[in-house]
């Protein structure tokens, strides 16, 4: 179906990715191989990059998980992974090759659509809200199911003009991440002043005098029933969804007539609320300025410094782990609700410190938090930024002025993207023949394709999926190459002959002066990828070549015949 924007054209992700593509693995004497696993954690759902992975042997991975490589994109398919954006662009596996969670979708690009691009399109909100409403499955337990693939339609655009918006993103997510790992520095110079000053609070390092966190408290706060007191003036309501990352981040106005039966407490520009539902969750946050005077659900504990200075420090301790740790196995022995009440958390055990030292630690925090706050609103500008570009990448918005300035351009690089495969297979045996400093050197189609696997694999081709390998006797092995040397041939570029008798297909170039100026338009750096295959690879022998191969991806060896010409000798 043709968009309204010219050149874009809209297709099912299942036409332009296969969608959970089956992956052959290594053979069974394999099994004791290193692989990386990604559970769900793994994915950050921040960046949409995988963090550390757990290493199992190959047989873990055999059953009951998914199997990806580089190039691949990953989509959680149950809730709240999907509402939490877990999803992921896979690179630099070593091998290329991995597996994780069965709750992963994986999606691996075609042709005809970047990795990258597709990656930034299912992170959009539209989509996470359709996949969403798509669920399939019992409360809890929901997923999206196979066909939400078939449905969602992706624009595309040339691919000139995709790699054009993920430029653009790209940039703006850098800049959204660099400010959020400032933010992140920032609160991590926090806690480590707080260490500098005061040592490990478990075991007390410090050797400071303990006592009741109720010692550095206020024994009471004011409270209230809205309803009765004003039921017709609005007020401001805190609740335990509000809290993220130690930040009151949402409050709700309400008339006190509409107030829950929960909504009680009366807090203070300054005091700490501490949820006693779930603790290890760490709903914390402290009360500022413009919410002195708002009322919060009983859910929280609130606790209000006897001294407002030594607000920063009882802050602290109830964010360390430490003190969660403990209240989360206090709530754990609770036998129906994982909670803790608040005479538990005002006599648990606390240091003690003079009360200077906490007052200077509180002077400096209260700086660090300064520079945080303005962190923060960076982040924010940033965050609005990137939201603003993705919701316009989509719909041609984003491109459109500079699709139309450089039209010409944009065609020419699309001849480029779609002829790039051929060029690369010239690129390899005119370097291949320069090497041997012969115009026309002999290459055999088994090596010709171990070529450009590798620079599918290592160079900057890997951007995108030239081809689609799959192991075979001799390795990897692409049956659209042949389709591209027949083209060649047609051509007049190269020579395709087939020695029946050696059963051998051998492959030489026949006209240089036109190979020369066909490559004129190829990309430097893909000029040096291929020189550097050539150069690492190029002087190994059949045998070399291919046990080079079956070393740095063995996923490639499950159908060898050199493999088993290996195992039946011995």
């Amino acid at each position: 179906m043709v968009t309204a924007i010219k050149g874009w054209v809209r297709e099912a992700i299942s036409k332009v990715a296969e969608v959970n593509p089956v992956t052959v693995l290594p053979p069974t004497e394999l099994d004791n191989l290193a692989v990386p696993f990604y559970e769900m954690a793994a994915i950050d759902e921040y960046s949409g990059k995988l963090r550390d992975a757990a290493i199992v042997p190959l047989r873990d991975c055999r059953t009951g998980k998914t199997k990806f490589q580089n190039g691949d994109v990953l989509f959680a398919k149950i809730t709240p992974c999907v509402q939490n954006r877990k999803s992921a662009l896979v690179n630099g596996l070593p091998g290329n090759f991995a597996c994780g969670s069965s709750e992963f979708y994986v999606l691996r690009p075609g042709k005809r659509v970047m990795p990258e691009y597709l990656f930034y399109f299912i992170r959009q909100d539209p989509v996470i809200h359709a996949a969403v409403e798509s669920f399939i499955g019992t409360s809890g337990r929901q997923r999206v199911p196979r066909t939400f693939w078939d449905r969602l339609e992706i624009p595309l655009p040339p691919l000139p003009v995709q790699e054009r918006i993920v430029q653009i993103l790209q940039k703006a997510d850098e800049i959204r991440q660099k400010r959020k790992q400032a933010l992140e520095l920032a609160e991590a110079i926090r806690r480590t002043v707080f260490y500098d000053m005061f040592g490990d609070v478990n075991p007390n390092s410090g050797r400071w005098p303990t006592g009741p966190l109720n010692d550095l408290l206020n024994p009471e706060i004011e409270r209230v029933n809205p309803a009765k007191a004003f039921p017709n003036q609005e007020f401001t309501y805190i609740e335990i969804a509000g809290i993220r990352d130690f930040r009151i981040a949402e409050t709700n106005r309400l008339l006190g007539r509409d107030a829950p039966s929960r909504a009680r407490q009366v807090v203070r520009a300054g005091d700490i609320l501490y949820s006693m539902t779930r603790p290890n969750l760490r709903n914390i946050a402290a009360v500022p300025e413009e919410l002195d005077g708002a009322i919060c659900t009983t859910g929280f504990a609130v606790l209000r410094p006897r001294m407002p200075q030594d607000g920063p420090f009882i802050f602290e301790i109830v964010k360390s782990d430490y003190f969660t740790q403990a209240m989360s196995q206090l709530a754990a022995s609770k036998s129906l609700y994982p909670a803790v009440d608040e005479p538990t958390i005002r006599h648990f055990q606390v240091i003690h410190p003079p009360a200077p030292l906490r007052t200077h630690f509180g002077s400096v925090a209260n700086q660090l938090d300064s520079t945080a706050t303005e962190l923060r609103t960076s982040l924010l500008v940033a965050e609005r930024t990137f939201a603003s570009l993705l919701s316009r990448a989509f719909t041609g918005e984003l491109t459109a002025e500079w699709e139309e300035a450089n039209a010409e351009w944009i065609a020419q690089q699309q001849e480029l993207h779609e002829r790039l495969p051929q060029l690369l297979i010239l690129a390899l045996l005119a370097e291949k023949a320069k090497r041997a400093s012969r115009t026309a050197a002999v290459v055999l189609v088994t090596a010709l394709m171990k070529y450009v696997f590798l620079l599918q694999m290592e160079g900057s081709a890997s951007r995108r999926r030239l081809y689609h390998f799959v192991p075979y006797h001799y390795g990897p092995f692409a049956k659209e190459l042949y389709s591209d040397l027949e083209k060649l041939q047609e051509e007049g570029l190269v020579r395709v002959d087939n020695d029946a008798e050696e059963e051998k297909t051998k492959i030489t170039l026949t006209d240089p002066a036109r190979i020369d100026a066909a490559l004129a338009v190829l990309p430097d750096e893909l000029k040096q990828d291929v020189a550097t295959i050539i150069e690492t690879y190029g002087d190994l022998d059949h045998n070399a070549l291919l046990n080079a191969v079956y070393e740095k991806y063995p996923t490639y060896a499950r159908k060898s015949r050199l493999k088993q010409k290996g195992r039946s000798s011995k």
